[in-house]
């Protein structure tokens, strides 16, 4: 005689996505027009500087993208763009060219550079916007303080993003296997239609960008070859080009984007276990918002109704120093090493978060990408 020990998840697998929600279907429109995600790419590649990248002249990747979506071959949306570039319509950017992207992530790419389009049309306040609106003693802060502590942290900005509009959407359900094409989705209907379920909420939330060099050095300290690159912009392309980032469930992963993904998603794990102390919100009250291509990730109060409490604006506005000096000097062990250590380097006594919080299922996770001779945080290397 054999026991099975039951487990609902085996059974029944409820499917979720969780997508930044543009504030109308008209700016929604706005921003995918003339170019959409390849304009929104090029914003991204550009440090983000304004708040609207749909603003300013029409850049040759938007001109292709905006062609190819109106059917016309390659070949010609090409010719037409290197033609009005040479008329000086369009903005030529850097080389007049445009990013060439393989067809398995060009999609997702754009995709993500839209949701960061989206997150900061509702409003962004950046730490150079505090500093050109206060006086000392604040102003010595977020002058010398929040700088260095950025930098100490590996970030290339931390924004606060007043009003995120996030959508968290339950569309179907599975049996068994959670792999895509192992289980057949069965999708919510109603009177014929497939109908999604779930709650639009507009939440303030921390946009953390890590610095794209020091990143690009990291991986390449983890043994990926990885060429040469000047700038921060050579070296977004060049991750862009040659990584594949795996999906939650996928077992057989390439080793560059796992490992990219690891260090995204274990930074954001280490960030929301820390801040939930310093904003008084309870861990569970925190969620991620991962935007892996991007080298990026937002932490939102997973706020129910319209009422946001003003926890993570408090931290931004006065100790976001001390928050990102504990994210990277505090306490980095386990309580239940060595064992957390030889079984993956995460579990609910460093780096887990419950269920309402991570929609990776606690997977791409590893306190080694963040502490240790190797690690990311680790300023000596």
């Amino acid at each position: 005689m054999s026991f099975t020990v039951h487990r609902a998840a085996v059974v029944f697998s409820p499917h979720f996505a969780v997508l930044v929600n543009p504030p109308d279907p008209t700016e929604a429109a706005r921003l995918r027009a003339g170019g959409g995600g390849a304009r929104a790419l090029e914003w991204v590649l550009n440090g983000m500087t304004s708040n609207d990248p749909a603003t300013g002249r029409q850049t040759v990747a938007g001109l292709v993208e905006t062609l190819r979506l109106a059917n016309l071959s390659e070949e010609t949306a090409q010719r037409m763009a290197q033609e009005a570039v040479m008329r000086g319509e369009v903005d030529a950017g850097h080389g007049g060219a445009e990013i060439v992207l393989p067809d398995t992530t060009r999609d997702k790419v754009h995709e993500e550079a839209l949701s960061l389009a989206s997150a900061v049309n509702g409003g962004r306040i950046r730490v150079n916007d505090m500093v050109a609106g206060t006086t000392p003693p604040l102003r010595t802060l977020y002058e010398g303080a929040y700088g260095n502590s950025m930098r100490q942290a590996q970030l290339e900005g931390v924004e606060l993003l007043a009003n995120f509009p996030v959508a968290t959407l339950a569309f179907g359900y599975t049996r068994g296997d959670l792999s895509p094409g192992a289980a057949r989705l069965v999708p919510f209907r109603e009177r014929g239609r497939i109908r999604a379920y779930g709650s639009l909420s507009r939440t303030e939330a921390l946009l953390f960008r890590l610095d794209p060099l020091r990143v690009y050095r990291h991986l390449a300290s983890r043994g990926h070859a990885l060429p040469d690159v000047k700038d921060a912009r050579a070296a977004r392309i060049t991750l862009l080009q040659t990584m594949e980032l795996p999906y939650p469930t996928q077992e057989r992963v390439q080793p560059l984007g796992s490992d990219l993904l690891r260090l995204v998603h274990s930074y954001a794990h280490r960030a929301i276990r820390r801040l939930a102390s310093f904003a008084g919100i309870e861990r569970d009250g925190l969620a991620e918002y991962l935007v892996p291509h991007h080298l990026s990730f937002v932490v939102y109060a997973a706020s129910r109704g319209d009422f946001v409490l003003g926890g993570l604006q408090s931290v931004f506005e006065s100790s976001l120093h001390r928050f990102l000096a504990d994210v990277v000097e505090g306490e980095s062990r386990c309580a239940l090493d060595p064992g957390c250590r030889s079984g993956g380097g995460a579990c609910m006594g460093c780096l887990h978060l419950g269920e309402p919080s991570c929609r990776w299922f606690n997977r791409f996770l590893d306190r080694s990408e963040l502490f240790g001779a190797h690690g990311f945080l680790n300023t000596g290397t």
